[in-house]
């Protein structure tokens, strides 16, 4: 599998604000993601083809104790359940699934479990359902009904979710105790022994191009100023990468307005 990395932008907010709303909300037809090639010849030598497929790029990042990132909570809920899936069950016979379209009435899930037929008990791993019900306890506990499985035998379903921080933002965050936790209590409920432990994730570089070129010094440069995190007031972090970043002349002239 190959990868190449590209980004796509937006009008800055402070270039922009105050300025008369001339333009809507921009739409999957404006979307243009530049992987720095000049001409669609370039762009077939680079490997790409119509159709394939685009993703998002969002590193975890550990932070203190915390791991923060988009969906912090429900990426906790995947390692914990392959950690668990790792064990063995002390009886019985456990299907470990990790699945999309829980939007959809968890049409993975369902899909999978109505070959089975009967289960005693489906556990679902999720933080959509309890993250905001129980923020004192470190893992959440909520009944759930899965409306597609109504000619299956269910003995019992119930939704599992992990205490998060900023939910549904971009530093969503989540404790390594408590990820320690989930994981327990996931094991526990698929009554498996295993030694086996979620790893939190760690900080990640972005996915790195091989293609270089005569703008690659820039381009390192951006990256690292992309990746550099900072708010207004606390400009910190990236006004110190570009105080680093200038030559020796500037540094001697540069002062903090």
């Amino acid at each position: 599998m190959q990868f190449v990395p590209g980004v796509f932008l937006v009008r800055s907010t402070h270039l922009w604000r105050g300025q008369p709303a001339t333009y809507g909300v921009p739409t999957v037809d404006d979307l243009w993601i530049d992987v720095g090639a000049r001409d669609a010849a370039e762009v077939s030598r680079m490997g790409i083809r119509l159709f394939d497929p685009v993703f998002r790029d969002l590193p975890p990042w550990q932070v203190a104790n915390y791991v923060t990132g988009p969906d912090a909570a429900s990426r906790a809920g995947c390692a914990a359940v392959e950690a668990a899936s790792q064990g063995t069950p002390a009886t019985g016979t456990d299907i470990f699934v990790i699945a999309a379209q829980s939007s959809f009435n968890w049409s993975g899930l369902t899909g999978v479990l109505s070959r089975t037929h009967r289960a005693d008990s489906v556990i679902v791993v999720t933080a959509s359902r309890v993250r905001a019900a129980d923020t004192t306890a470190a893992v959440g506990v909520e009944p759930m009904r899965l409306a597609s499985l109504a000619g299956m035998h269910v003995g019992a379903a119930y939704a599992l979710a992990v205490r998060s921080r900023y939910p549904h933002t971009l530093v969503e965050s989540v404790s390594s105790a408590d990820v320690r936790a989930l994981f327990e209590r996931v094991a526990s409920a698929a009554d498996v022994r295993t030694t086996a432990k979620p790893e939190p994730p760690v900080a990640t570089l972005p996915i790195a191009s091989e293609h270089r070129d005569s703008l690659s010094r820039e381009a390192d440069l951006l990256a690292r100023l992309t990746d550099r995190y900072a708010v207004s007031g606390h400009e910190g972090p990236v006004r110190e990468l570009i105080r680093d970043a200038l030559p020796a002349w500037a540094k001697s002239r540069a002062v903090v307005d």
